[in-house]
């Protein structure tokens, strides 16, 4: 049994500021130039377990994941 999961990061919001990769207990994010600006990039949405602790601790609100905590999981099969 496979769960999916999806994340989202708001290139609006995102500072760089490696939050999410620092706070992800998987590994699923690093912090890329993109342009002259830092931003944080999912690497390894696979090793995504929902703990959803990147969104939690994102100080400008710019990661999403889905499904939210609480909602019916989609299971992959």
């Amino acid at each position: 049994m496979t769960i999916e999961f999806e994340i989202k990061i708001d290139a609006s919001k995102c500072t760089g500021c490696g939050t999410c990769a620092d706070m992800c207990p998987m590994q699923v994010y690093e912090i890329v130039t993109v342009g002259m600006k830092k931003r944080s990039r999912v690497k390894d949405l696979d090793s995504c377990f929902g703990c959803h602790t990147c969104e939690s601790h994102c100080p400008y609100e710019a990661v999403k994941v889905y499904p939210p905590l609480g909602e019916e999981l989609k299971v992959a099969g």
